[in-house]
């Protein structure tokens, strides 16, 4: 499963606490989700700690953008002549009541790896054989969705230095790339569910 989306669209977030909600929700809907590899999925740990304390406190939880330099989150290859850095597949195992456990494999990319100034990378080529994709759409990107909120809301602080990107054109970037990925022709049909 790859998360897509723009800079500080909110991908890690989403992956920490939606992994932290399905592991608590498994056993009444029938299933159990386990990690499986704590060893290396390190950086999800620290993202689920950071915005769900332990210690109850009420203090707004921020965490940083997902960083290619950060061992944690990433790993360097050799690729060709030199290295690259690639997002750390984020393993977990499924088991339900019907099926076999089987490992589901999660990809949190740095948001600037999808951008349209960038190439085809080893840290994107996840998307050529991902099963699913989640695209995360944040609205607070989309300048006339910024102008009809309050001014004063303190997610918007986050855009004034950053700026935002186009969203629609990241989709659009992401269907050609995963086109080349798979040897695909420009028009052709893609049959991984979004």
């Amino acid at each position: 499963i790859s998360i897509i989306g723009t800079p500080a669209s909110g991908k890690s977030c989403l992956l920490a606490s939606g992994l932290r909600e399905l592991r608590r929700k498994g056993a009444s809907l029938g299933y159990t989700l386990i990690d499986a590899a704590p060893s290396l999925n390190t950086h999800i740990h620290s993202l689920e700690e950071t915005l769900f304390p332990q210690d109850n406190t009420s203090s707004t939880a921020q965490i940083g953008k997902t960083d290619p330099n950060d061992l944690s989150a990433y790993k360097e290859v050799l690729v060709g002549i030199g290295e690259s850095s690639v997002p750390r597949p984020i393993h977990y195992s499924w088991r339900d009541n019907v099926n076999d456990s089987r490992t589901i494999v999660f990809h949190d990319t740095a948001g600037e790896a999808f951008l349209h100034e960038n190439s085809i990378t080893p840290s994107i080529e996840h998307l050529g054989s991902a099963n699913t994709l989640i695209f995360v759409l944040d609205p607070f990107q989309d300048p006339s969705f910024r102008n009809v909120i309050s001014k004063n809301d303190p997610q918007l602080e986050i855009f004034s230095k950053s700026g935002s990107a186009r969203q629609d054109l990241l989709i659009l970037e992401t269907a050609e790339r995963i086109r080349k990925l798979q040897g695909k022709s420009d028009f052709e049909k893609i049959d991984i569910p979004l």
